[in-house]
């Protein structure tokens, strides 16, 4: 009888494919959940854990409660912890551990301890573990699950909403939420207990803005779940009021889902893809390997009739397709071009050399003003902001390059860094490894506050704010800018000044000015690059990606580094965000060399 966790619920009911993979071939699981080792899943044990403590504290200090820990003794976690239960029963102690957590779970429950962390509730080999269990003034129990998200709810309408909590829940919370309540509920019958009275997410206040301390009080939200409440919304307009109700899943509906999960989750992969059909839309979790650009499958054709077709006529390459399988892909879909068009590019490009339209990109770059600012952001993301004027999740600036370029061929070029100290301080740095210097360069490391990196940025733009600024893929250095005017009004009208003059790179690329089959069907920097300028690449940074990137800083400025590792990694930091503003002004030579 297959046991059934909470997770493994919530992604059949998400994908049923998705189940299917995690009952059957963990480690492809994992790299579809973008979890390519330990040390990742380490990190966002590490993220949940943070939040799970925050909303301890917020009870501690309004309520003072301390927790009972009733699962103190797992040390041994599974690394995606309880998302991942049911993979964690194959250990021989796990057993042991798990049962002692459901022993203790109903003790502390009939003590009436005020505050249980880490719930265990198993029946019928379904298994949940709730974050919190909270004795309420009618000396019942209310549930708390933690989320270390900003928000569990859909937006309910297409208009401007101000309110997020007046939105409905997501399907997958919805899931979630109803499979633990139907878990639970049978095994208070089951135990002779009281009903739980209440249930809550608890989650981050996105709207938030640290301060120094973090107030509790307005951090964390509390959002109670299946209850029909009024909820004014706020609307750009007018106010208008509206009925909320959480409809979560019946446990008639919960029981067919977990039957249809049992018979199907032991199928192999050609039986259970007869049940579930290729659908288009999520083609990596389906067959699990790239989506090549040669084929029907790449990201860009988004057009699901087109490609279920042509999936179950075994049509793959594109190559491959005549001119009425084409024509299915004509109609355009929401992006500014159209999948045929993809495909009429692909296949001229294949016939000849790159597809390059002077005309056009000469016209894109005929406004631009000089000296150029070629500039690039890396920011830090997490879950409880530790700088005072950011926000849970904010994509706070913590690092920048700038290469200036001035119309007789000067360049100059700053680099920053800021990392966390309890003085305020900046250190000049020499790089050895940086192979491509500059006439003028200027390398730092600011210690401190998010605001003084903001002013050392300004600094160096100096009095260049109406001339050109360039960048790749300007939607996030842009919101950035945004956020940074909004959050300090001296600076707002340099930052978006800075955005009336910014010219994205990548358009040149994403509107297919510039075409070629080296590009492998992407407008990434990390393939044009490579495509345009060979002799750079990413291949032999320490820093590959963004997500290492944010992580390494992460680690910085939690002080989880020796001094000398800190150090080394500040370096490989700079030549990460200083590779990205470099390549773009190599690209951007590329191509005036192509014009002239």
């Amino acid at each position: 009888n297959m046991l059934i966790s909470k997770s493994l619920f919530v992604d059949y009911k998400e994908f049923p494919k998705l189940a299917w993979w995690k009952q059957n071939n963990m480690p492809v699981y994992k790299k579809i959940r973008g979890l390519e080792n330990e040390e990742q899943s380490e990190q966002l044990i590490e993220l949940w854990q943070k939040v799970e403590d925050l909303v301890w504290d917020y009870f501690l200090k309004k309520f003072w409660l301390e927790r009972l820990d009733v699962f103190k003794d797992n040390e041994a976690k599974n690394p995606l912890d309880e998302e991942d239960e049911d993979m964690t029963l194959i250990a021989p102690d796990y057993k042991t551990k798990r049962d002692n957590n459901l022993k203790r779970t109903i003790e502390a429950i009939k003590s009436k301890k005020p505050l249980i962390y880490q719930p265990g509730f198993l029946i019928d080999n379904l298994f949940v573990r709730w974050d919190y269990l909270k004795l309420n003034e009618n000396w019942n129990y209310d549930l708390i699950e933690v989320k270390a998200k900003t928000h569990v709810r859909k937006e309910k309408t297409h208009q401007k909403i101000k309110n997020k909590n007046a939105w409905e829940l997501e399907n997958k919370f919805m899931s979630d939420i109803s499979f633990q309540k139907y878990v639970i509920n049978k095994v208070f019958a089951e135990n002779w207990l009281w009903e739980i009275e209440n249930f809550y997410y608890a989650y981050l206040n996105w709207n938030y803005k640290k301060q120094w301390n973090i107030d509790l009080n307005k951090i964390i939200i509390l959002d109670q779940v299946d209850i029909e409440s009024k909820v004014l919304l706020l609307w750009e307009n007018s106010d208008k009021e509206f009925s909320r109700k959480d409809f979560l899943l019946t446990p008639l509906v919960v029981e067919d889902i977990v039957k249809q999960m049992r018979k199907e989750l032991i199928l192999d992969e050609d039986a259970f893809n007869k049940i579930h059909f290729f659908s288009w839309s999520k083609y990596l979790e389906y067959f699990w390997k790239d989506r090549d650009f040669w084929t029907i499958y790449w990201k860009g054709l988004t057009s699901p009739v087109a490609v279920r077709k042509l999936h179950f006529e075994n049509k793959t390459f594109i190559d491959e397709l005549t001119q009425e399988d084409q024509e299915l892909f004509n109609k355009s879909d929401w992006s500014i071009w159209s999948a045929r068009q993809y495909i009429i590019n692909y296949l001229e490009a294949k016939q000849k050399w790159d597809l390059i339209d002077n005309e056009s990109i000469k016209l894109e770059l005929d406004d631009i003003k000089y000296p150029i600012c070629l500039y690039d952001y890396e920011t830090l993301c997490v879950p409880i902001p530790f700088l005072d004027n950011t926000s849970p999740y904010q994509q706070v600036v913590v690092q920048y390059s700038l290469h200036k370029v001035y119309k007789n061929g000067d360049i100059e070029h700053f680099w920053w860094v800021l990392v966390w100290d309890w003085e305020k301080n900046v250190k000049q740095l020499k790089i050895e490894e940086n192979t491509n210097k500059v006439g003028f360069e200027s390398e730092k490391v600011i210690t401190w506050s998010y605001r003084d990196l903001l002013d050392e940025f300004v600094a160096d733009i100096w009095e260049d704010f109406d001339k050109t600024f360039i960048v790749w893929y300007k939607a996030f250095e842009n919101t950035r800018n945004k956020e940074i005017a909004e959050t300090f009004d001296d600076l707002r009208g340099k930052f978006e000044m800075i955005n009336e003059n910014t010219y994205d790179l990548m358009d040149i690329f994403s509107k297919w000015y510039y075409y070629s089959l080296d590009f492998k069907g992407s407008n990434s920097i990390k393939y044009v690059l490579p495509a345009l300028v060979p002799e750079m690449s990413y291949d032999w940074m320490w820093v590959p990606n963004w997500l290492v990137a944010m992580n390494t800083l992460n680690q910085i400025f939690e002080w989880k580094l020796s001094s000398e590792e800190r150090e080394k990694q500040i370096k490989n930091l700079l030549l990460y965000c200083w590779q990205d503003s470099l390549a773009m002004y190599k690209i951007y030579e590329k191509i005036k060399e192509q014009l002239d």
